[in-house]
């Protein structure tokens, strides 16, 4: 049992950075603005090719702090790989991830913190290491100018597992520097998997999902994610498409493996959710399973009206998503 009185945990902000001068200070600076005081700041360059111009930021930054940063380096192998060397390397019960272009706002871990201290006081007794925080976020482009951003997220502060899942398919909610996780998920489910280059974060948070985790949601923007043209989202279009679809196959056996989740209206939900995410793939593969079920005739209309009307607001949503990103990606 933790004592309420004294529930001020070490909280450590890891930063994996590649080739990242150009965005690397102004994130550590927001990292070390934090509000709340007990951090730590464990960099890792992932093998940058710049001539050594991270390295020497890095190693400049952790000299002017020593008492909050860390910093290593080590041969490219991913944002993944980064990470992992960074949660080796951690001492907080928490962590939480800032990529070296993204940025916080000053009481973004205070917040969480507040909200776990919060739970604690109204249950004693709960498993604090299964406990998982995410927050807000708003969109910056590569200046650091705001392009979009909700006051209010709709976000329920807490819901079953499945509804997360299936929510997070239609609104993408689960935003990687967002969270706040306990360390101790690391040694349970494992870190970040190392084969994935672009949605690593997302499979991370689904695993927790499927491992039975507690998440819980703070209804602030606590969070600013940089959008620029030199992302993996944006230099590597096919890969990334190619490891969504996968992930989204991969999450929807998970589902199917589940007696309790196992449902016509779950995968009747995930079918069309996929089909407005133009994730043709994985959506056959949900509408499939809900073939395997029993279905009420009410559930056969809407597949087929809702599938359809999703399919063509997909392709609508992506084609207004693509010229946003034109006007406003540098």
């Amino acid at each position: 049992m933790t004592d309420v009185q004294e529930f001020h945990p070490l909280i450590t902000i890891v930063m994996p950075v590649y080739n990242g001068t150009n965005y690397l200070q102004e994130s550590v600076n927001s990292a070390l603005a934090q509000t709340y005081d007990n951090i730590e700041i464990v960099v890792v360059n992932d093998g940058s090719t710049d001539d050594g111009a991270t390295d020497a930021l890095a190693q400049s930054l952790a000299r002017q702090y020593p008492d909050k940063i860390r910093y290593f380096s080590k041969e490219n192998g991913g944002v993944s790989s980064a990470l992992n060397l960074a949660l080796e390397k951690a001492r907080g019960r928490w962590f939480s991830w800032l990529s070296h272009d993204d940025l916080y706002y000053p009481d973004k871990i205070k917040a969480q913190v507040d909200y776990i201290g919060e739970l604690l006081r109204k249950n004693p007794n709960i498993d604090l290491d299964r406990v998982v925080l995410r927050c807000g976020a708003e969109l910056i482009d590569a200046d650091g100018k705001v392009i979009y951003s909700k006051k209010r997220s709709g976000v329920k502060e807490w819901e079953p597992i499945i509804e997360t899942i299936l929510n997070n398919i239609y609104y993408y909610r689960l935003s990687g520097c967002a969270f706040l996780t306990p360390l101790d998920a690391v040694k349970k489910i494992g870190g970040f998997n190392e084969e994935l280059r672009a949605v690593s974060d997302a499979e991370y948070w689904y695993r927790l999902l499927f491992a039975g985790y507690d998440f819980y949601y703070v209804d602030r923007r606590l969070v600013q994610s940089r959008m620029h043209k030199s992302q993996v989202g944006k230099t590597r279009v096919a890969l990334c498409k190619r490891e969504i679809e996968e992930l989204h196959l991969w999450f929807i056996e998970r589902i199917w493996e589940n007696e309790e989740w196992r449902k016509s209206a779950i995968f009747l939900r995930l079918y069309i959710y996929l089909c407005k995410r133009e994730l043709n793939d994985a959506a056959k593969r949900a509408l499939t399973y809900w073939r395997r079920l029993d279905r009420s005739l009410s559930d056969r209309v809407k597949i087929r009206v809702y599938g359809l009307g999703y399919s063509c607001f997909g392709k609508a949503r992506g084609m207004v998503r693509d010229i946003f990103y034109a006007l406003k990606v540098k």
